[in-house]
């Protein structure tokens, strides 16, 4: 009875996650039923409390996948598929032999500042941001520059913008921001290794979004870069594990932290971030 309320197995329960105590009161209940009040738990000061709690955490233990559906849906998931059993697929250690390619949303309230034929300065606010980038599994390196497209959603061309910007040489782009250098060490791999110029790879991986599944994607990478689509399981971002931690130190380590005004004029509406286009 303890493990069916306490992994939730039992479907007429009141309530989807039972506490502690509410399992102690239901254990209480039909101990009294079962056991004279002479004896255990009756005998002890809290009715076997402390041993009922150390039990939930040796089964919680012992069941870490079910019990973790107590934490919530995404906390079952990633317990289920990470860190239990053998991999199914070989750690990658050469550079540019398999990459993770995704998009991330950025949050904040963006506007494009843009001077019309006639002379007019115009702000016009956006509806989201988005940052595309392919990162290398190997070397964890984001291999080429990244891609920002300004619509509600990204569509097929802008994965293959983003896989162009991959390929291509890179060149060290002028600072327009006063104060901001780059780091001696750092740099792309293309632009600090020119062997590495025009280098494609052999698998990516996508998450199942409809831009990735387009037939034009598929299609041009097979047949123009010559590698193969990895989509991988559904709802499982965990497969996708080193492009998806980079956005999340990325929107931690800046656009969470920091305001940036690229310009001097002052938006009225919860300014986060001004984008001055010339």
């Amino acid at each position: 009875m303890i493990d069916d309320l306490f992994l939730g197995q039992n479907k007429k329960l009141s309530e989807p996650v039972m506490r502690g105590k509410q399992i102690h009161k239901k254990f209480v209940d039909e101990c009294k039923k079962l056991i004279p009040r002479t004896d255990y738990p009756f005998n002890t000061e809290r009715l076997g409390y402390r041993a009922l709690c150390r039990y939930l955490v040796n089964l919680r233990n012992k069941h870490f996948g079910k019990a973790s559906a107590r934490y919530g849906k995404d906390a079952e998931q990633k317990a289920k598929n990470s860190g239990i059993g053998e991999q199914n697929h070989p750690e990658t250690i050469t550079p540019y032999q398999k990459v993770q390619f995704d998009g991330h949303r950025l949050d904040g309230i963006f506007v494009i500042k843009f001077t019309t034929p006639e002379g007019d300065e115009v702000v016009k606010e956006l509806d989201r941001l988005w940052l595309l980038c392919i990162v290398d599994s190997a070397t964890r390196n984001i291999i080429g520059t990244p891609h920002i497209c300004l619509n509600k959603e990204y569509n097929a061309s802008d994965v293959m913008i983003c896989a162009r910007n991959a390929i291509m040489p890179v060149k060290k782009q002028p600072l327009t921001i006063e104060g901001l250098t780059f780091q001696e060490p750092g740099g792309y791999p293309s632009e600090r290794f020119p062997q590495l110029e025009w280098s494609v790879w052999d698998v990516i991986c996508f998450d199942n979004a409809k831009a990735h599944l387009a037939d034009m994607v598929k299609d041009r990478l097979r047949n123009l870069i010559g590698c193969a689509t990895n989509l991988g399981p559904v709802a499982r971002p965990m497969r996708r594990s080193y492009i998806e931690r980079f956005y999340n130190t990325l929107t931690k380590a800046a656009f969470n932290v920091f305001q940036i005004r690229l310009g001097a004029n002052q938006m009225t509406r919860e300014e986060k971030i001004l984008i001055k286009w010339q």
